[in-house]
């Protein structure tokens, strides 16, 4: 999903300063118990774009893609309808896309 700077790597990141920032991430949002009202899937994908850029990672165009597009649905929706649970919506969709997968193979 990423990989170290290419050209400049005068800045290159510190993979453990990474990694511990991930797991404090990880342990906050696994901290709040999986309730997925209280977990914000923009504001955990913020983070992690973040914490890259800080630690000038590179990341997949398509990871980046994805979690811009998360952000931006969950703040629409949150605009729109503020008590939407964006993960609690996606449950099923997600449970029938592994569904397929798993048929498939």
């Amino acid at each position: 999903m990423y990989s170290g700077c290419r050209n400049d790597c005068a800045g290159l990141f510190l993979p453990f300063e990474l990694q511990a920032s991930v797991g404090q991430l990880v342990n906050e949002v696994c901290g709040m118990g999986f309730a997925l009202g209280k977990v914000r899937l923009g504001e955990c994908f913020g983070r992690m774009l973040t914490l890259a850029c800080d630690h000038r990672v590179k990341l997949e165009t398509s990871f980046v893609t994805v979690a811009t597009s998360i952000i931006v649905l969950e703040g629409v929706g949150r605009q729109l309808n503020p008590i939407a649970d964006l993960a609690a919506a996606a449950r099923p969709l997600l449970a029938e896309a592994v569904a397929n997968v798993w048929r498939s193979s």
